[in-house]
């Protein structure tokens, strides 16, 4: 029973003391069944016959109580449920309840009405029974008939007809309205619903004429009164009718709902709850009064808020907050909107209130945007009042606080001042503006925030700054001259945490008002003539370099490049004098200066001005091997950024440039020169075609007159970088120039004319074009024939020209092409070289393409395509392996035309495969069985999955040992693919476990999943990829790459970890520290060699290593403890009654090595823990690395139990037995290790034998001693 306490454990004895139901239960037995009940005769004849007769009775009473549902057509109530046609209420029969007596009612009047609809020949469309359900709403008046027809009526109504509700709006109307005042105050609250519902639907529909009759308004009023109703759900229905109908209807609705919140507003106090009824639905419709009823609604909110009552107040924010937010689409005028944001500044609440003050901020935001909408001006001389008034609640310790002033700051920044920043300008320009205007008040109230009572707060107050700098610094940067310097300032204090804001801000700053005038705010200091060394606003050159485009090239020329020019002269007289470390600054701070170049020449605005005057100085400046690769990019993106117009200015200078990057290329390293190259090839097709012929003919008489290797090459570079520009004739000579090299002995000079005929083939100019359609059938000729002379890293460009001949080749002569070349291919498949190996599997994958162009059906070309490869199958194991691995590349890349024939006969020669003795072969076959698990679909692979479950599980012992991994993982996929169930049909006993043991980890992977999403773990794209296979694998490239950690997947499937340490280890650099604590010199030339790749502690030797781990303490002073260690070991094992404590430690890990009988290793976990009760906390300080360390680096492992005057161990008191041991270790398992440690093995018993063999000898010369001496004292 409710509220009933028992005693401990008595709850289940307790009988309850009322017995209501009980009671009447009993009292509905007939006193003969309770005498029955109460007979203790058991089953007797008596007792059967009254039981029948009781029986009778029963069924009796219930056939009578049937007859009540039987009408006059003898069909029961629940047969009718099937008599009506209409789908309105088709839905009726999913909740009904036989046992509710308003579900009987509901079908009973559904049933009557749909009866007289047919007996008057009726359709039983929707209006029939809109009118026969209106007619017995107004004709009857009992209650349950009149709940029934009312929810009846309002299923029907919403299907019905806008004419027909339009017609019938004033009789439906006085019905409706009629029953909700008789039955207001009522509690039949299902019937209330139900006529709302159909009044809503009445009144929703109706035309301006019907809404200017007073009966319309009267309704409206009527549903209005019920928006203040008691009960939530009527009070619910009647406020989202009224919202609904305020959107759609005209002003008459507008107009009552406005004087019905007004007067519930004005009547309300303190303790009405219809007030605060009202005040809901005020934030729904009070954009859609008119600006007198709006007004007088806001003098009204401001009222209510005077009185601080919370829920008033919060519920006045809101609905002003819905005010503002509508802007244009509701009356409110610019003038009230301000009016209203005045009057509520007098509601500021405190910097600490947070819920009020979050509100009144939101408010305030919404409201000023609003203005702004309304009347820019207006908005823009709001704002100094609002920030000198938010300005405080910088001062906050809330985090809420803090983060809202300053989206309410950058909003109104953002949303009113840039509409207005061109009239801000004027303004600005004016000479009578003076510095008094918004704007400037508005800066100067940002600049308080950076004062020092601020500094908590400081990077939110830095954001303002970047957000005003963004609206306005491109258009006056004159407004933020203070304001810079007095950011840089702050970046100078060492002990300020906001650098990285501070660099946003001015990066930003540079972004949008240029380096000219932020330079000129702040300098760089940088010019004076002192010899001092420090540059506190140095950091600013990185983010020049990082942020500056879209400027003009003239400043650069005119300030930069002066500046760099004196750091170059200092730097040069230092050198002389012999200060290095002066020269190596100076020199450092010329080669940053000329690093903000490039992005002087992103978008320059000035190219046709000043290109002419800095031309000069950048051909001196490429020749300058420390600025050379500065320059060049920067006039890449000269070219790149620049117009048609400006490139015309950049053209006259080709003759200048390019002459003098031909010769920095032809002379410099190979590993220093590439971005020559790279600027040669953007350069070239600006230039004029008789200065390329010209360029053309003096690297011909340079190749023509035997130049040295080196040189050759680089000249092989140009010409292929000069193809894309040449014409027909000029290709063709150096074509016939080339070909002699494809067979040179030189590897490189052979792989640059490979590239220059890859040049030729890919070009896609006219004149390449027509070059190659005349002479494709002979470099076909050239390739085939220089295959024996071909070097093996040639062969990448040799098979790229391959591919791109295949293009060009007619269909006629393509399978005998194919025929020829297709062995090549396959056969580089293996090669060592990834890009050889991904340029073979491109060649035969355009191959393929080419036949599946020749006429005939896709499947039946790549049927034929498939079968030229079969061949390889019976070559040497090497080229077995390498036709599988093509033969899976090509069923994976024209997976979608693949004949089933022909995916039958591969697997079952795949099958057989997998059978054989060379595991290289074994390998590709498995790959070739992933291939088909991945590009099919699981109806395709479902009926060879038996065939290819047993050639995986039939191997001998050493193929399951070597491939396990690999056959795992392609398990972990069948069983995503289709299923454990159908695996575990399919799986061999023995292979039952690994079954298992996939399905444990994927339900941990699975579990694992889930958690890390709950924790939002960055890591949880890399699970969601790892499932998704068919997403993630798109080509056979993918499929490569998804393969290559397949030894060492993990048992979940997912990504091996060692691919995941080896992009650690990619990803990642470090700093290898000076000797000796000496600080780095980044300054100096070999600082590269201070960049690693590996962690430079994996080269500390293993106990110096546990020793930088080892951490002194430090006090709270900050003093560092440093323990004397011996004077501690010493007092921790002389302590008065105790053993020795270094000895005792490692003697507790013994049973660790050797398995102990119970009572050594009670006796032994005895003695330890005697020792540990008794040691003092001193004796901690032996637990640490350190000594742990050296105790297991002691090689004289049982010195303490070595015998001083004998040979041999001996016992001592409070230590265990001595003992010798062969250490477990897994490298026994190692079959090139078994034959060394079988060999040390048996050394060890022949002299535990020897010594056995010495010990017995020893002790039958003993008794034999004995016995002498026995012998003689008896004869004695």
């Amino acid at each position: 029973m409710r509220n009933k306490r028992y005693l401990k454990r008595q709850s289940c004895v307790s009988n309850p003391e009322k017995k209501t139901f009980r009671t009447l239960a009993r009292s509905s037995l007939s006193n003969t069944s309770a005498s029955r009940l109460t007979s203790d005769k058991g089953l007797t004849k008596e007792n059967l016959k009254l039981h029948d007769t009781m029986d009778a009775g029963m069924t009796k009473a219930f056939d009578v109580a049937d007859d009540t549902n039987i009408t006059a057509d003898n069909t029961t109530v629940y047969s009718q449920i099937t008599q009506f046609t209409n789908e309105t209420f088709a839905d009726i029969n999913r909740f009904f309840n036989s046992n509710h007596a308003s579900h009987k009612e509901v079908y009973a009047i559904l049933a009557a009405v749909t009866e007289v609809i047919k007996s008057r020949g009726g359709t039983e469309s929707n209006v029939e029974y809109f009118a026969a359900l209106m007619t017995t709403l107004e004709s009857s008046s009992e209650i349950g008939i009149l709940k029934a027809t009312a929810y009846l009526l309002r299923l029907i109504i919403l299907k019905l007809p806008d004419e027909v509700l339009i017609t019938k709006f004033c009789p439906a109307n006085k019905i409706i309205t009629t029953l909700l005042m008789d039955y207001k105050n009522s509690e039949e609250f299902s019937f209330i619903l139900s006529l709302l519902g159909c009044l809503h639907r009445l009144l929703i529909v109706q035309n301006s004429s019907a809404w200017r009759l007073s009966s319309t308004v009267r309704s409206f009023e009527i549903l209005l009164g019920f928006t203040t109703h008691s009960k939530p759900k009527i009070r619910k229905m009647a406020q989202s009718a009224v919202i609904s109908l305020m959107k759609c209807s005209y002003n008459t609705s507008t107009h009552a709902c406005g004087l019905f919140c007004i007067k519930a507003i004005e009547e309300g106090n303190e303790q009405s709850v219809s007030c605060v009824y009202v005040m809901n639905l005020l934030k729904e419709v009070i954009p859609y009064f008119s600006a007198q009823h709006i007004k007088i609604v806001a003098e009204n909110l401001l009222k209510i808020m005077l009185k601080k009552n919370v829920i008033r107040t919060t519920l006045s924010m809101e609905i002003l907050h819905s005010l503002f937010s509508s802007g244009r689409n509701s009356s409110l005028s610019a003038e009230l909107c301000n009016e209203t944001i005045i009057a509520l500044y007098d509601y500021r609440p405190h910097e600490n209130d947070v819920q009020p003050t979050l509100a009144w901020l939101t408010v305030m935001m919404k409201g000023v945007v609003c203005l702004s909408i309304l009347r820019n001006e207006m908005g823009y001389a709001s704002l100094p009042r609002l920030f000198s008034t938010c300005m405080p609640y910088f001062l906050s310790k809330n985090e809420s606080i803090l983060s809202l002033v300053t989206l309410t700051l950058k909003t109104v920044l953002e949303e009113c001042v840039v509409p207005v920043s061109e009239d801000i300008i004027t303004t600005i320009s004016s000479e009578y503006a003076g510095k008094n205007t918004p704007i400037h008040k508005i800066l100067r109230c940002i600049e308080s925030g950076l004062e020092y009572k601020y500094q908590s707060s400081w990077s939110y107050v830095l954001q303002l700054v970047i957000s005003s700098v963004k609206g306005l610094g491109k258009y006056c940067p004159d407004l933020f001259e203070n304001l810079i310097p007095s950011i840089c300032d702050m970046y100078t204090d060492f002990w300020t945490p906001y650098k990285k804001e501070i660099e946003t801000t001015i990066a930003i700053a540079i972004k949008t008002m240029g380096p000219r005038r932020v330079l000129d705010a702040v300098p760089l200091g940088l010019e004076g003539n002192s010899d001092h060394y420090d540059f506190p606003r140095s950091w600013i050159i990185p983010l020049l370099r990082d942020n500056i485009y879209n400027t003009e090239l003239a400043y650069f020329h005119n300030s930069i490049l002066p500046l760099a020019n004196k750091m170059k002269e200092k730097s040069m007289k230092y050198e002389n004098d012999g200060q290095e470390l002066q020269a190596k600054v100076y020199k450092t701070l010329y080669t940053q200066i000329w690093s903000l170049l490039p992005g002087f020449c992103t978008k320059t605005t000035d190219i046709e001005k000043t290109f002419r005057s800095i031309a000069r100085t950048l051909g001196a400046a490429l020749t300058n091997k420390e600025i050379s690769q500065t320059v060049c990019q920067a006039i890449r993106l000269l070219i790149q950024t620049s117009s048609s117009n400006e490139q015309l200015i950049l053209k006259q200078y080709a003759k200048n440039f390019l002459p003098i990057l031909f010769n920095i290329y032809t002379e410099s390293k190979e590993s220093t020169r590439l971005y020559v190259i790279e600027t040669i090839r953007t350069y070239l097709p600006l230039a004029d075609m008789e200065l390329l012929e010209e360029f053309y003919s003096k690297l011909r008489i340079q190749l023509s007159s035997d130049p040295p290797a080196n040189m050759l090459q680089s000249l092989f570079d140009l010409a292929g970088v000069m193809i894309r520009v040449l014409n027909s004739a000029a290709i063709g000579d150096l074509y016939g120039f080339i070909i002699r090299y494809l067979k040179n002995r030189d590897v490189l000079v052979q792989k640059k004319a490979y590239k220059i005929l890859e040049e030729i083939c890919a070009c896609e100019s006219a004149d390449a074009r027509s070059f190659l359609s005349e002479k494709v059938m002979d470099i076909r000729s050239l390739l085939l024939e220089s295959l024996s002379d071909c070097s093996m890293s040639s062969k990448t460009p040799r098979l790229k020209c391959l591919g791109l001949i295949c293009r060009k080749i007619d269909n006629l002569m393509i399978l005998d092409y194919i025929k020829v070349v297709l062995p090549e291919a396959i056969w580089c498949t293996k090669e060592v070289s990834s890009k050889t190996r991904l340029s073979a599997y491109g060649l035969i994958l355009e191959m393929g393409k080419a036949v599946n162009r020749l006429s005939g059906s896709g499947e039946e070309n790549i049927a034929t395509y498939v079968k030229l490869m079969l061949p390889g199958m019976t070559g040497s194991p090497q080229m077995v392996s390498a036709t599988v691995n093509s033969v899976s590349c090509v069923v994976f890349e024209f997976r979608d035309i693949l004949p089933k024939t022909l995916l039958d006969s591969l697997i079952e020669m795949m099958v057989a495969v997998l059978h054989s003795k060379y595991r290289e072969v074994v390998k590709s076959g498995l790959g070739f069985i992933k291939v088909v698990i991945v590009a099919f679909t699981r109806d395709m692979v479902l009926p060879y999955l038996n065939v290819i479950i047993q050639a995986m599980t039939n191997w001998s012992l050493d193929t399951k040992r070597y491939f396990r991994f690999k056959v795992k993982v392609l398990f972990q996929r069948m069983v995503r693919k289709f299923g454990y169930k159908a695996m575990t049909e399919l799986m061999p006993a023995d292979y039952q476990k690994v079954l298992s043991n996939i399905k444990k980890s994927g339900d941990r992977a699975k579990r694992n999943r889930l958690a890390r999403r709950n924790t939002e773990d960055s890591e949880i794209l890399i699970d969601r990829k790892m499932n998704n296979e068919g997403s993630t694998i798109q080509s056979f490239d993918d499929l490569l790459k998804d393969s290559d950690g397949d030894d060492v997947d993990d048992a979940t499937g997912g990504r091996s970890k060692t691919k995941t340490k080896l992009k650690m280890k990619k990803d990642s650099t470090w700093i290898k520290e000076g000797e000796v604590d000496e600080p780095i010199d980044f300054l100096d030339t070999s600082i590269n060699k201070k960049i690693l790749a590996t962690n430079p502690k994996s080269f500390i030797k293993r106990e110096n290593r546990d020793l930088v781990k080892y951490k002194f303490k430090i006090n709270e002073d900050g003093k560092i403890i440093i323990p004397n260690i011996y004077e501690k070991s010493f007092e921790t094992s002389h302590l008065k009654g105790l053993p020795d404590v270094n000895a005792a430690i490692p003697e507790s890990k013994i049973y660790k090595r050797k398995r102990l009988d119970s009572t050594t290793a009670a006796d032994t976990l005895a003695v330890n823990n005697d020792l540990k009760s008794q040691v003092s906390f001193k004796s901690d300080i032996v637990s640490s690395p350190v000594i742990k360390k050296v105790k297991k680096q002691n090689p004289e492992v049982g010195v303490e139990y070595r015998s001083k005057k004998a040979r041999g161990d001996m016992m001592v008191s409070n230590r265990y037995e001595p003992y010798a041991y062969i250490p477990m270790n897994k490298q026994t398992l190692n079959k090139r290790k078994r034959s060394k440690l079988a060999a040390q093995h048996r050394g060890i018993f022949r002299a535990a034998k020897c010594s056995a063999a010495a010990v017995r000898n020893h002790e039958r010369l003993r008794k034999k001693k004995f016995k002498d001496q026995r012998r003689n004292s008896s004869t004695l």
